[in-house]
């Protein structure tokens, strides 16, 4: 359904005591750094100090990008630009659109050890980041990390464990740069490291750059009104061609978006009679917009893919199977296609209120699998679609694309901008254990369509993500520490400013609902969002806490709720620990009745176990004078409810 190697990056959710931050406090806080450990460094000319070989220090390569180099890349030996020694690795490009890449060849590894990549990276990017990737490879596993690098010296890091299966043993270390400047490379590293192995006082790999795992002690100060409003930005994917309608529970969660996913192709509209004239189903697209009503939502409308319909001859081997068929190609007659187009949404406006709905144009295009045709006929095909669209409702919301990467996200904003092309919206999707990436994307993706006039304007979405591994089997999208991630992920995404974001997915065994209905901890933090007021209040928590993070808000009654989170992502390898918070709150409601609700590893935890699924209430505070005191376990979320006496 989707790529697992999605546009991921970096952005910091700290305390906030007078609103958000901006993007140059977001990137210096964009640093996760990487572990010290006792095991060997594997590398060879870690600090690029060593004898030549060719145009690059004996023990590195370069790589090369779907077997492509790129023509406009340069590698040197700088020496004017170092972390440490005499010397650093420059790379630079000219355009951006092939990754300029270093790797050291596959060093022999242990099967089943965990292995820690790091170095220190440098950009000339002034006053802001470019945009490159760390990889740690081996023949079954795959570990990719995508990281902004600012003009002063970072460390960063990616850690993997080697399949336990895996018969040859080897890892293989690389870097890429996918924007358009320099970065220089220094000091990397290659090293076994041990489960459990406490790293302190050194780095590590925490979503704030912190050298310790903080205090077991937490307070919180929740302060006065920012004068924002606590946004909605909270949504689902939905796939309707499953067989499955939204049950009525999904209202409890107060989404402001679902994702209508595949709406040309797998909801079966259009079919050809006896003499193969087009002719329009609307059963199906009905059945499942209504769905989406009833929940108090709006659709994010899918145009994809291309129907087999509209392809003449079509090669076999385009063909896409099984749920659905689809071809991974463009139409053939273009005009068949706004027809096509036309009919949906003129059939949408005749049917609904269609004046708050998005429509999003393709799902991970570059993706062979789910390709609408080379990045040009892909580009050409959203053009001809748009201008369908806005001959039948000049007021739509549309935009492209759920890009799967940055290459074609990137490149997409900058020819959109120099044609003048109309965009009122731009969505991707990230998959990360690393809440605060979610925040820092949108700015960064922001920062490039800045750079059109045109473009400014447009809204931006993340419409497929979750703390999810391309491993099959993960859990983190449904257990406890999916909820974690998620309430922390979520308010990074709305420090970001997203317009709305999707979760993946709405049914599945680990989504919000497993398929026969029960609500998984991910549901039960919807619900937690959806009970807090729209008047943001100000939080302030510890510089030297990591962990644990809070937004705070009240309603037009004056009842504030404050929602908590105890997350550490799972390449954070200083040990969990439970967090003792106190909630102040202040004066006003030192006499308040106060609520709180739970997620943990067993409390409303319907993964773990069917009767707990629904939203708990918890007896294990203490409320006083204004104060409330609770312990949290790792990986676990709690709201506070307080209701001033009246």
């Amino acid at each position: 359904m989707t790529s697992r190697h999605g546009v991921a990056r970096s952005s910091p959710h700290s305390h906030r005591s007078t609103g958000r931050h901006c993007l140059q406090v977001l990137l210096a806080w964009l640093v996760t750094a990487s572990v010290a450990c006792a095991g060997e460094n594997l590398l060879q000319n870690p600090g690029f100090e060593g004898p030549m070989a060719g145009s690059l220090p004996e023990g590195w390569v370069k790589g090369a990008h779907y077997n492509k180099r790129a023509p406009d890349s340069s590698y040197a030996i700088d020496k004017t630009e170092c972390h440490g020694g005499a010397n650093s690795l420059r790379l630079t490009s000219e355009t951006g659109d092939i990754p300029v890449i270093i790797q050291a060849p596959a060093k022999p590894v242990q099967p089943g050890q965990k292995y820690v990549f790091s170095a220190y990276l440098k950009s000339n990017k002034a006053g802001g980041a470019l945009y490159c990737r760390m990889y740690l490879l081996s023949p079954s596993t795959m570990l990719v990390r995508d990281m902004f690098v600012k003009d002063q010296w970072q460390k960063f890091s990616a850690v993997t464990t080697v399949d336990a299966k895996q018969t040859n043993g080897t890892l293989l270390a690389r870097l890429d740069l996918r924007d358009v400047g320099s970065i220089w490379i220094d000091d990397a590293m290659l090293a076994p490291v041990q489960d459990g192995e406490d790293l302190s006082p050194g780095d590590y790999l925490g979503y704030r750059q912190k050298s310790s795992p903080g205090s077991t002690n937490v307070e919180i100060i929740v302060g006065t009104s920012t004068g924002k409003d606590l946004s909605n930005i909270n949504g689902v994917c939905y796939l309707y061609n499953r067989g499955k309608p939204l049950d009525p529970c999904f209202k409890e969660a107060g989404l402001k978006v679902v994702r209508n996913h595949n709406v040309l192709t797998s909801l079966h509209i259009l079919s050809k009679d006896k003499d193969g004239n087009l002719q329009y189903k609307w059963d199906d697209l009905d059945a499942s917009v209504d769905c989406i009503l009833k929940t108090g939502a709006v659709p994010e409308m899918s145009l994809c893919f291309v129907p087999l319909e509209l392809v003449d001859n079509p090669d076999p081997k385009k063909i896409r199977q099984p749920h659905n068929q689809f071809y991974c190609g463009p139409p053939s007659d273009m005009r068949k296609w706004e027809d096509y187009i036309r009919a949906v949404i003129g059939h949408c406006r005749a049917t609904y209120d269609i004046s708050g709905w998005y429509w999003i144009v393709g799902n991970e295009p570059e993706v062979p699998k789910f390709s609408m045709g080379t990045e040009d006929e892909y580009y050409a095909l959203y053009r001809h679609t748009v201008d369908a669209a806005l001959s039948v409702y000049p007021q739509i919301k549309i935009g492209a694309g759920s890009f799967a990467t940055t290459d074609w996200l990137r490149r997409f904003i900058d020819r959109c901008g120099r044609d003048n092309t109309h965009v009122d919206l731009l969505s991707w999707h990230h998959y990360s254990m690393i809440p605060d990436e979610y925040g820092l994307s949108t700015h960064v993706v922001r920062t490039w369509m800045e750079a059109h006039p045109s473009l400014k304007g447009a809204g931006l979405a993340i419409d497929e993500w979750n703390p999810h591994e391309p491993d099959g089997v993960s859990t983190f999208s449904a257990d406890e520490y999916g909820a974690s991630q998620q309430a922390a992920s979520i308010e990074s995404m709305r420090d970001g400013g997203l317009l709305y974001h999707t979760f993946f997915i709405a049914y599945d065994s680990a989504g919000v609902l497993d398929p026969k209905g029960v609500k998984h901890p991910t549901f039960n933090v919807f619900r937690m969002f959806a009970m807090m007021g729209h008047h943001e209040l100000s939080t302030t928590v510890p510089d030297n806490e990591p962990y644990v993070g809070a937004a705070a808000a009240c309603d037009d009654q004056g009842v504030a709720s404050v929602l908590v989170w105890n997350t550490k992502h799972k390449y954070d390898l200083h040990k969990g620990m439970a967090k003792d918070v106190a909630v102040k709150l202040g004066d006003k409601y030192k006499d308040a009745k106060v609520d709180a609700y739970l997620i943990d590893d067993m409390a409303s935890n319907g993964y773990r176990g069917p009767q707990h699924q629904d939203l708990e209430k918890t007896a294990a505070f203490v409320a006083n004078n204004g104060r409330v005191s609770f312990t949290m376990k790792p990986n676990s979320v709690v709201l506070i409810v307080a209701t001033p006496e009246k």
